[in-house]
């Protein structure tokens, strides 16, 4: 791993490390666990699971308050905030510190990806159709797949983002 992400206060510890394109693959490692790279589909049935019981508009507007100050620079302050926000979550913070904590992290390697034209807006795109759009977790995470950046880049401005 080359960077410590976070560790989580069940143990759970996120980092990056090499991908194969880059070194801003996301990580992570549960207790007992091999480190492992978690996927869009876990992290988008994790945020449906608590939008249920939180509200989606709720868990939505506090995504975008991490994604308004996400930069290509990876900010250990934006990583405890992260953990400050969610504590409103109750028995759900832990869940939502992780997905948010790997969502923040995921707009990092995006905003360093090399040629990426839509950097960040991918993820926003993605939870977006989630909670705002009201897709499936499946379809949300695979949306982007195999689409024109042109197109998914109309498509976000559409959105507003």
């Amino acid at each position: 791993m080359i960077c410590h992400i976070k560790e989580l206060s069940d143990g759970s510890r996120l980092a990056f490390g090499r991908g194969k394109f880059d070194h801003w693959c996301i990580f992570l490692k549960k207790p007992d666990k091999k480190w492992r790279a978690p996927r869009d589909l876990e992290c988008f049935n994790g945020l449906l699971r608590v939008a249920k019981k939180h509200g989606a508009a709720n868990v939505y507007n506090d995504f975008v308050s991490i994604y308004n100050v996400t930069t290509a620079k990876f900010n250990k302050e934006i990583v405890a905030a992260i953990t400050s926000l969610v504590e409103k979550y109750g028995e759900d913070a832990l869940v939502v510190d992780l997905w948010f904590t790997t969502l923040y992290a995921a707009m990092v390697a995006e905003e360093n990806k090399k040629n990426a034209i839509l950097k960040k807006r991918i993820k926003r795109l993605g939870v977006h159709q989630l909670l705002v759009d009201k897709r499936t977790a499946k379809v949300a995470a695979s949306f982007s797949k195999g689409k024109e950046a042109w197109m998914l880049d109309l498509l976000c401005s559409l959105k507003g983002f």
